[in-house]
This record gives structure tokens, sequence and C-alpha cells, in this order.
């Protein structure tokens, strides 16, 4: 297992970029002291917009021979919740969640010509981590008990929880590597759009691919 590549310089700038663009709008400035309100009904519209159901976003950058796929989703396109888990059932498709995110197929295919074979893996959530999960998917039970005391009288909190997939692969041939598949629409159908930025050969873009059409070229 090789070491976890850090997260790139590119992909902190095109992450910013995105959000710039996002929240850059344009508004009328003579707007008067009455449009408070709607100036913070739109801010609330912004956070929520980051954390929209059904909708991901995925990095994709190469390093030399290495390849770093990042995806980050709401928690509830991967399970049916969003809030900690306190029932047996709750863990059970957590743990269920994870076994399919463990093998990346499920997600992500790259360029079978890239002769790419995966070398780490690692699922970052608070959900997880609530059951005792580290990032490699390694389980502590010590100090992890089940109780609800993380969670209010009503069996589940506000918090809007994510998930965060990272996997690096080494491939052979990386110039042969000119796009990748997305099967995850099909392992979890709730996802419904996932924008996809990538960094390879020495090229960079952006696409949006859904379950109707799944594919990014790098070009």
């Amino acid at each position: 297992m090789i070491a976890r590549v850090k997260p790139l310089a590119w992909a902190i700038s095109l992450g910013a970029g995105l959000a710039l663009s996002t929240v850059a709008t344009s508004h009328d400035h003579g707007h008067s002291h009455d449009d408070d309100h709607g100036h913070e009904h739109d801010d609330d519209q912004r956070q929520l917009g980051a954390h929209v159901h059904g909708v991901a976003t995925m990095t994709i950058a190469q390093d030399g021979g290495d390849f770093v796929v990042e995806l980050n989703t709401p928690s509830i396109n991967v399970v049916s919740f969003e809030h900690l888990p306190n029932t047996d059932a709750q863990r059970s498709e957590l743990e269920q969640a994870l076994t399919l995110l463990q093998d990346a197929s499920n997600l992500v295919e790259l360029t079978r010509a890239g002769a790419c074979e995966l070398e780490d893996i690692h699922v970052t959530s608070e959900q997880l981590a609530a059951m005792g999960y580290s990032s490699s998917g390694t389980k502590d039970d010590h100090g992890h008990d089940h109780d609800d005391h993380a969670h209010d009288d009503h069996g589940h909190d506000e918090r809007h929880s994510d998930f965060v997939v990272e996997y690096t692969f080494h491939c052979d041939e990386p110039s042969r590597v000119i796009g990748a598949h997305l099967p995850v629409f099909e392992a979890f159908p709730s996802f419904e759009t996932i924008d996809v930025q990538w960094i390879v050969n020495s090229q960079q873009g952006a696409a949006r691919a859904t379950a109707g059409s799944n594919a990014v070229l790098f070009r």
C-alpha cells in the first residue's frame, strides 16, 4: 500500500473558483434596508445549495502514474438517513454501504488501457466514525458504544452529514487514461448528478455526469 496522496493545489484552486462562481451573482445595488430579510434567505439558500440531495462532486487528479479520485456527497445519497445511527437497522445499512464503497469499481472505472490498479482507499463519514470505523475501514469497538446520547429526544439531530470517499490508483500507462466511467449511479440510485473536475495528462476540465450520461472524457 502506498502512502496516501495529499490533496493537490489544483483541487484547492478549482474548488475556490467554483465556490466564487457559485456565490457571485448580480445584485441590484439599489435594494433598501427592507430587503435584508431577503438577503438572509438568499444566504440560507446558498448554504443549502452546497448540500443538495442527489447531487455530489468528484475530483480526479493525476500525479505521475497515480490517480486520486475523491467523491464528496451528502450521506443521504448513500444511505436513507443523515443523522447518526441509532438503530441496528441503520448501523447495518451503513455497513452495507461501506462494503460497496470499499469496492472502487462500484463508483469509478478509469480507462482500461491505462492498466490501473487500486492501491489505497479512504472512506470518511461522521456516521461511520460514530460506529468506530476509521477512514481506512477498520473498526475499533473500544470506546464506541451504541447508546443514543448523541441524539436528541426524537432519535435524530439536525446535522447534515457527508461521505468523502478517496481512491488512489496506480496506472502503468497513465498517458492512455483518457476518461472514466461512473457506475456509482447503479450502485447508489439516489445519486442524480455528479459535478466532476479533473486534471489529467496536463489538461484540466469539468463535466456533469448523470445516470444517463455517466462517462467523463478527459479532453
